[in-house]
This record gives structure tokens, C-alpha cells and sequence, in this order.
């Protein structure tokens, strides 16, 4: 794997009067952008190479703190810091343009094998229009191996580089010195005499910003990051209903985080609708309910759209979702109990909010100890709970989804409007308390996909 970048920078490159690299795409600097993205691929440590003094670029790159080292275009610093990366690769990006993380994801974790570089190119007509761009798609970037395919189609992928490569050994040394067009074409030539690969990025975008109308094609592209690989039928009917506010949000400082809690008010507020216990009073909580999913929905997707994901984000994500768990369960037995005076609905809702808590911690342990990406722990159980042939595991991993967000609030206001609230009080009790057992017990197979790893 590939875990240093290089990101060249024209220094004099402007668009409407400010540096190039500090026009925001939907709310963040491009160059601040390109950054998190190479770190969410994988990129461990990032170099800025400007071609000259630039006071705005360092000042804000000083004041972002975003863990690079930011260099004076000279060959000899640029040697220097990299010699030790030189055998294992780097990659080298110009500043000019957003790549998509995904993409780079893919290139940088693909093996060079003999090759003296990788040169990634985009072989995606215009008029291709990806399934990325519409829901979520794997990247299927991938390496054109044979030399007589990159032979055949070598005057087809003349003007296709999308100026993101991988360089190591000599060619390394040779490309540092080089501008971006003798790089391109350094690159063609390496790849010409065998040296080198081409790299297809698949369904992956690059998109080079020169203009306003640049700005706005890479901000509809970027929306591809508001699916996720998790996402069932109700999850993406959600995001749809969500996306305009989305790109309202978007436009705004408001943060991920900021969107969480006011989720999180929306809920104590169904919470409180349903305590009241008369029927169009809950019919007003499973709307509120329905409502809170959605900021469920938004305050993730404006994290991934900004590149703001983080450890804490999704732990805070995490407890604001189970606040919306402990507002239903006790709101929904308390207005069972003011409407009915049975004392059993508020035995079912101390058993909610038992599992409640108990599926809390379990989930937060999880995230600690076997999460690679805290924020993606729904898919890496997906692919754990998959592979396992224990019928305990199938059963939980087809029936938890129910319990899950983006479906509960529209069994709930179903069953609401059926006057069928005990039912779902006593569903949601059971299924609590099975989700922290099967949870507990899932840990060996999260303890085994571990292990595997750490030997390969």
C-alpha cells in the first residue's frame, strides 16, 4: 500500500480572484478537500509542494492543522523528504482538481508489481453516466495488465491521465523534477517502453476545477457519498426525501454534529407525544419519529460530503441514536400506562430501556476493539455476520433491520395508526435485548475476522 502523496500546487493558479485551492467545494477549500479525502483513501502522510511563496495558502494550511508538512517546490526538499518512500512508492497529485476518495482508495492500495509507476487515466465516456453517481457502487478501479491492450488503446488514452500517479525507484527521483505536463508525459513514455502500467479508475471521477461551472459539476458528483454500501430499500427512499436538505445544509457552517442534536430534540419531542397517550397525540410522535430518522440520515451524509467524518462523529452518532431508542421506549410506555393503567407496559419499557443501554455499551465496545473505520462497523458486520454459518448469527442478521432507523418509524406509524402501540412496545423490548445477546455473542466472529487480517 501506497501511504505517502505528494499534492503540487500552482501558487498563481486563481479563480474569481482567490487562489484556486481555496475555493470551496460545498463548503470546504478544495485543497483541504483533496487532503482528508488522500487520509479517508488510506494516505498516512501528505506533502503540499507549492512552485512558489503563497501567503493565503500557508496561512490557512497553518491554521487547519491538518497533520501535512508543506514545502517550497524545489527538487532537492522534495529528494530529501521522500528518499525513504522511493522503493515502496508515492503517489503525486495536481492541486487543480477533486479527486474522488474512492478511486484514490483503490489506486493506492493496488500492488505495483514490476512496474516503475501506475498512471491513472479515465476511460468513461461523456455521456457515461456511472451507477456510483446514483446509489452506491463499489469503486472497480483496476490495473490494465496487458501490454498489448495498453498498446492498442495508447492513442485513445493520450489527454485521459487524470494527473493522480504512483511513482517509485527512479522514476520517483525523475518525476519530482518534472511540471505536470512533463510528468503526463513522462508517464506515456514509461508505460510506452513497459515500465509502466496504466490504472482505469473505474467508476471513480476526477474533475478538474477551472471555473464556476467546474465548482458545481464536482459538488453534484461529490453526492455520490451519501449512499453507503448498508443502505436497504428504506435507508435510500429516506435519502431521497432528505437529499434537498442535504444540499441546503451543505451551504451552511452548520456541522454534522450540530444536525445530530437537533435530531436528538426532534426525538425527545416524539418521545413526549407519545407520553401523553391519546391517539392522535401518537400519531404526532410517529411523524416526529419519522422526522428523526431523517437528521439521522443528514447529519452522516453532510459528514461524508464534507469530508468531516470522524471517531468521535460516529460515537456521537451512536449515543444520539440510542437517545432516540430511550425517548421511544419512554414515551410509548408511559402513554400505554396513563391510557390503559397497566402496569405491564412499564415492565416492557424498563426491558427496552435495559437492552437499550446494555446494546449501547456492546456496540460502542465494538467499535473500539474490532472497528477498522469506527463509522463503518454496520458494513464490516455485515461481511462478518455473511461469512458465519451459525444460525444464531443468520437469524440476527436478518431480523435486526427492523430495529434499525432508517425502517422502525415506518412499522411504528403503521401500527400507530392501527392503534397497535402494545405490539410494537413488546417487538421493540424483545428485540432490544436479543440484538446486546447476539451482539455479545458475535464478538468471537469479530475476534476471528481480526486475527485473519492481522496474519494477512
Amino acid at each position: 500500500m501506497i501511504n505517502r502523496a505528494v499534492l503540487f500546487v500552482d501558487a498563481e493558479n486563481t479563480l474569481d480572484g482567490a487562489p484556486l485551492t481555496l475555493v470551496e467545494i460545498s463548503g470546504v477549500p478544495l485543497i483541504k478537500r483533496v487532503i482528508l479525502d488522500l487520509k479517508r483513501a488510506g494516505v498516512e502522510g501528505v506533502t503540499v509542494a507549492l512552485d512558489k511563496p503563497s501567503a493565503p495558502i500557508e496561512i490557512f494550511l497553518n491554521r487547519e492543522r491538518l497533520g501535512i508538512k508543506v514545502l517550497r517546490l524545489t527538487t532537492n526538499d522534495l529528494q530529501a523528504e521522500l528518499i525513504k518512500e522511493q522503493n515502496r512508492g508515492v503517489l503525486l497529485l495536481g492541486g487543480d482538481r477533486l479527486y474522488d476518495f474512492r478511486a484514490l482508495s483503490a489506486l493506492v492500495n493496488e500492488n505495483l508489481k514490476g512496474d516503475k509507476a501506475l498512471v491513472a487515466v479515465d476511460l468513461k465516456t461523456p455521456d457515461d453516466q456511472p451507477e456510483a453517481e446514483r446509489h452506491y457502487t463499489m469503486n472497480d478501479g483496476k490495473v490494465i495488465e496487458k501490454y498489448s491492450a495498453q498498446e492498442a488503446l495508447m492513442r485513445d488514452l493520450t489527454g485521459r491521465e487524470v494527473g493522480a500517479d504512483v511513482y517509485r525507484g527512479e522514476a520517483l527521483i525523475t518525476a519530482l523534477g518534472l511540471s505536470s505536463q512533463e510528468r503526463r508525459e513522462y508517464g506515456r513514455a514509461l508505460v510506452k517502453a513497459g515500465e509502466a502500467a496504466y490504472f482505469d479508475i473505474g467508476n471513480g471521477f476526477v474533475q478538474t476545477i477551472a471555473s464556476r461551472a467546474d465548482v458545481r459539476q464536482a459538488e453534484q458528483r461529490i453526492l455520490r457519498y451519501v449512499w453507503k454500501e448498508t443502505d436497504g430499500i428504506h435507508a435510500r427512499w429516506n435519502k431521497k426525501i432528505a437529499l434537498p436538505f442535504i444540499k441546503l445544509l451543505l451551504k451552511t457552517p452548520i456541522t454534522p454534529n450540530m444536525i445530530s442534536v437537533m435530531g436528538v430534540f426532534v426525538s425527545l419531542a416524539a418521545g413526549y407525544f407519545f407520553s401523553i397517550g391519546d391517539y392522535f397525540s401518537n400519531i404526532t410522535g410517529a411523524l416526529l419519529s419519522y422526522v428523526s430518522s431523517l437528521f439521522d440520515h443528514m447529519d452522516g451524509s453532510v459528514a461524508r460530503l464534507k469530508s468531516m467524518e470522524s471517531a468521535f462523529g460516529s460515537y456521537f452518532e451512536t449515543v444520539c441514536d440510542f437517545v432516540y431508542y430511550f425517548s421511544f421506549a419512554v414515551g410509548i410506555s408511559i402513554g400505554l400506562y396513563r391510557a390503559t393503567d397497566n402496569q405491564f407496559y412499564l415492565f416492557l419499557g424498563v426491558a427496552l430501556l435495559f437492552g437499550t443501554l446494555v446494546s449501547l455499551f456492546t456496540i460502542s465496545y465494538q467499535r473500539k476493539e474490532f472497528a477498522k473505520d469506527p463509522s463503518k462497523l454496520a458494513g464490516q458486520a455485515h461481511n462478518v455476520f455473511d461469512n458465519a454459518h451459525n444460525p444464531v448469527y443468520r437469524f440476527g442478521r436478518k431480523t435486526y433491520f427492523v430495529m434499525r432507523r432508517p425502517v422502525l418509524p415506518y412499522y411504528l406509524f403503521i401500527l400507530t395508526v392501527l392503534n397497535l402501540l402494545p405490539i410494537v412496545l413488546f417487538i421493540a423490548a424483545l428485540g432490544a435485548n436479543l440484538f446486546w445477546a447476539i451482539q455479545l455473542y458475535s464478538n468471537r466472529l469479530f475476534r476471528h475476522d481480526a486475527a485473519s487480517s492481522a496474519e494477512t
